[in-house]
């Protein structure tokens, strides 16, 4: 039994060096993949670029789509309880939201979650457990079909809340680079295409930035949007510039993390606005108001003291250091 023990033990540890090296070779091979036929990256303009697109590139898309990695009985069997968690969550949260529907309608904030409790179930499920899918080495298809799902949630909340066209545009863009970018990732789309993909991108961003920033001064919004959508803009021209001159890693780099940061910045913010619904419930609306000699310019003021203290807390705890 003790020499079983031990060979059990040898074998377990040489498996986990076989994983951990199947895993870098498959790495380097959806790096060499995509890469192929690029030895460096050419402005887009020159006959270098152009001479990219042959039989070999569209071959390679083929078998990247055919190379994606799956989830497999094995990732049911260990990681299945993350799957039934995330339900779980789903459920509760959207039966909560329905039960207390007349609890959200009083507060001005909250009014939006009642309107699309599914939206807000799948949302919050979806935010409260795709940490936990990362930290347990999820396949990027996981990954993929979980943005999706926040994505669209997220999409469907925010137009219940927002209240002008050109905002709900932007947040439905923004997620739906933010999906698609992902999916060319998963699928280890060849550089030159991709190269492609976020030159058209950055050309599309630039536009809509100039025409919301038309629409966000007519509107006579705060003077936030217009210069916001403004930089937004100048960001993607840099892009623009940058890929056809052929700074590929820099424009890559530029419009990931561009992209990356506008979701989280939105996710952040509807949590903000959730948090300042909180505090007027707890202040205004709760059995603690009752117990509270406050008169409504105090009440102001402290739910506004404690709203700039929890932003705080969120830009300089999580979002920064992010």
């Amino acid at each position: 039994l003790e020499t079983m023990l031990t060979a059990q033990e040898q074998g377990g540890t040489l498996q986990a060096t076989i994983q951990a090296l199947t895993a870098e070779v498959e790495a380097l091979i959806l790096v060499r993949r995509r890469s192929l036929l690029v030895d460096s990256s050419p402005p887009m303009v020159s006959s270098r670029y152009v001479s990219q697109f042959s039989s070999e590139l569209w071959d390679a898309v083929g078998e990247g789509l055919t190379m994606i990695a799956w989830p497999d009985s094995r990732f049911f069997a260990q990681q299945g309880w993350i799957v039934v968690l995330q339900g779980v969550l789903v459920v509760v949260v959207m039966l909560v939201v329905s039960r207390h529907r007349t609890v959200l309608n009083d507060s001005e904030r909250w009014r939006f979650l009642a309107t699309r409790p599914l939206s807000a179930g799948v949302f919050f499920g979806t935010i409260a457990t795709i940490f936990v899918y990362e930290y347990e080495g999820a396949p990027e298809t996981v990954s993929l079909v979980n943005t999706m799902i926040a994505g669209l949630a997220f999409v469907r909340l925010s137009g219940g809340l927002l209240d002008t066209s050109w905002k709900r545009q932007g947040v439905a863009g923004v997620m739906l680079v933010l999906i698609v970018t992902r999916l060319l990732y998963v699928v280890s789309l060849p550089l030159p295409l991709f190269r492609l993909y976020i030159l058209v991108a950055a050309l599309l961003g630039l536009i809509f930035c100039v025409r919301w920033a038309k629409a966000s001064r007519r509107d006579q919004d705060a003077g936030l949007y217009p210069w916001a959508l403004r930089g937004g803009a100048l960001v993607f021209a840099v892009i623009i510039l940058a890929e056809l001159w052929g700074k590929e890693a820099l424009t890559a780099y530029l419009f990931v993390s561009l992209i990356d940061s506008l979701a989280t910045v939105l996710v952040v913010l509807l949590f903000m606005f959730l948090i300042r619904g909180g505090l007027e419930w707890l202040i205004r609306i709760s059995p603690l108001r009752q117990a509270a000699v406050l008169h409504h310019e105090e009440t102001e003021t402290l739910i506004r003291q404690l709203a700039r203290f929890m932003n705080l807390l969120i830009w300089g705890l999580v979002v920064l250091p992010a």
